[in-house]
């Protein structure tokens, strides 16, 4: 008998899941994507460059509602916990990713909520979290 193939969604596929659920459960949540990993044509790629942060990798999502104690709440997402981090909880090696992390830190040193969003569930709990506070 052969095995059942595990549905591997891609990282956008992901962003978009939790931009529906946000729709759905959080109608007046008022959130952005950051469009700098999407497929765009040359001369957008140009524009969007001239518009985008030198210094640090902007998240992919924002959330622009505050909560109890924060201002909003920034996710780098992924599509499992796997793409980010090593099995014993370290960060993978990555220049990409040590740079997203950076950007975390500073958000967080700002007064922000900001961390990697590994997967639909993660993403999900750490905006209900968020919300819910």
């Amino acid at each position: 008998m052969a095995k059942a193939k595990t549905l591997k969604l891609t990282e956008k596929q992901v962003h978009i899941a939790v931009c529906q659920y946000i729709d759905l459960k959080y109608p007046n949540v008022i959130y952005s994507s950051d469009a700098s990993g999407m497929r765009l044509t040359m001369g957008l790629r140009v524009e969007l460059q001239k518009k985008t942060c030198k210094h640090y990798k902007v998240p992919d999502l924002l959330i622009l509602h505050p909560n109890s104690t924060k201002n909003g709440l920034f996710l780098e997402i992924k599509r499992s916990v796997r793409d980010c981090y090593k099995l014993d909880g370290t960060l993978l090696k990555s220049e990409h990713l040590e740079a997203q992390q950076q950007t975390i830190f500073r958000l967080r040193e700002l007064g922000y909520s900001a961390d990697f969003g590994c997967g639909i569930d993660d993403c999900i709990r750490q905006i209900t979290k968020y919300l819910e506070t």
